[in-house]
């Protein structure tokens, strides 16, 4: 399976949505410019927490798809590899009767499964 990365999702998503910068009340004449320009900075930055969560909720998502996508097709290779597996050693193949058996044979035949020569390996 392929190894997962964490994602520092906040600090990427200040990086890809900026915070604004908070207005300097040194730099206004007077108060009520300052306080409009606060009002404008808090909208602001209200509306950009709402954005940074709602891009990590989306990131959270796609990477949950991913795994299981990798988790799903990690299934279905090892589920075709132990089927190729299983599928070789139940079809040994025996020439005559005085041949040798091969290993996973003669450890079948120790567990009590049936042979027939000059054909496919039966296991009963």
């Amino acid at each position: 399976m392929l190894p997962t990365m964490v994602q520092n999702y906040h600090k990427e998503s200040l990086a890809k949505f900026p915070l604004p910068s908070c207005p300097n009340k040194e730099n206004y004449v007077t108060t009520m410019e300052y306080d409009k320009a606060m009002k404008e900075y808090c909208d602001d930055w209200a509306a950009m927490q709402v954005s940074h969560k709602h891009w990590i909720r989306q990131e959270q998502v796609e990477d949950a798809h991913r795994s299981a996508n990798v988790a799903r097709v990690q299934a279905e290779a090892d589920r075709l590899q132990h089927e190729a597996t299983e599928q070789t050693r139940k079809q040994a193949w025996v020439e005559s009767p005085g041949d040798e058996p091969t290993r996973s044979c003669g450890h079948c035949m120790a567990k009590g499964k049936s042979l027939v020569f000059n054909l496919r390996v039966i296991f009963g």
